[in-house]
């Protein structure tokens, strides 16, 4: 994007072939100017807070089959894709998450 001409090293995962940096540099804040959408915190406001609210219903009953405002929520809006995504990964709702060693 800044045109510095840098090579980086990447590898592909074998399992889902996404792309990765092979390493992370110290500083990437040459790559990336102060106002990258990233950095920013976005500002939630009470509309925000009720869809993320219906949104949480929704995916929590799909992926539970439990919740009377999920259950409406999917009859409204149809299914989320998120279980079949969580699915192909080898996740599940009774999986726990992994600990670090």
């Amino acid at each position: 994007m800044y045109g510095f001409r840098d090579e980086f090293e990447y590898f592909q995962c074998s399992n889902c072939e996404c792309l990765q940096a092979a390493e992370i540099h110290e500083s990437l804040s040459k790559y990336y100017s102060e106002d990258y959408y990233s950095f920013s915190t976005p500002e939630l406001t009470k509309l925000n807070k009720i869809m993320w609210f219906f949104k949480h219903q929704r995916t929590g009953y799909c992926l539970s089959s439990k919740g009377a405002m999920g259950g409406i929520l999917v009859k409204l809006f149809g299914r989320t894709h998120l279980p079949e995504w969580i699915g192909s990964a080898g996740v599940h709702v009774d999986s726990r998450r992994r600990q670090k060693s």
